[in-house]
C-alpha cells in the first residue's frame, strides 16, 4: 500500500483492507465504535502532524531569536564605532593627548616631590 498504517503495516494488503473493512462496518453500525475509531484516528494524525510542526516552529523561533541577537549586537558595535570616529574627528585626539601629557607632568612632579 502507498500509505503505511500504524499497527497493521506489516500485514499484506488484503489483510489490511479486511481489517479496515471490519472497522468501517463497526463504525457504521455502532455509534460508540465510530467515536472510538474517529478519536484514535484523530489522535494518531495529530501525533504525526503536530510532532514535525512543533519541531519546525521551535527551529523558526530559535532562528528568529538568534537573528535578533546578532542584529542587536551588530547595531551596538556600529554605535561604538561611530562614537569612536566622532570622538577622533571632533578634536578628541588632541584632548586625549593633552590629558595624557598633564598626567605625565603630574606623575613627574609627584616623583620629584617624593625625592
Amino acid at each position: 500500500m502507498f500509505f503505511a498504517l500504524p499497527f497493521i503495516s506489516e500485514y499484506s494488503a488484503k489483510v489490511q483492507i479486511g481489517i479496515l473493512s471490519v472497522l468501517l462496518l463497526a463504525s457504521y453500525l455502532n455509534r460508540r465504535a465510530r467515536i472510538a475509531i474517529a478519536g484514535l484516528a484523530s489522535v494518531y494524525l495529530a501525533f504525526k502532524i503536530l510532532g514535525p510542526l512543533v519541531r519546525w516552529l521551535w527551529y523558526l523561533f530559535k532562528g528568529i531569536a538568534w537573528l535578533g541577537f546578532y542584529i542587536h549586537y551588530f547595531q551596538v558595535a556600529i554605535g561604538f564605532a561611530l562614537t569612536a570616529i566622532a570622538f577622533v574627528s571632533n578634536d578628541g585626539l588632541d584632548i586625549l593627548i593633552r590629558e595624557l601629557d598633564s598626567r605625565e607632568r603630574n606623575r613627574a612632579t609627584r616623583e620629584d616631590g617624593a625625592d
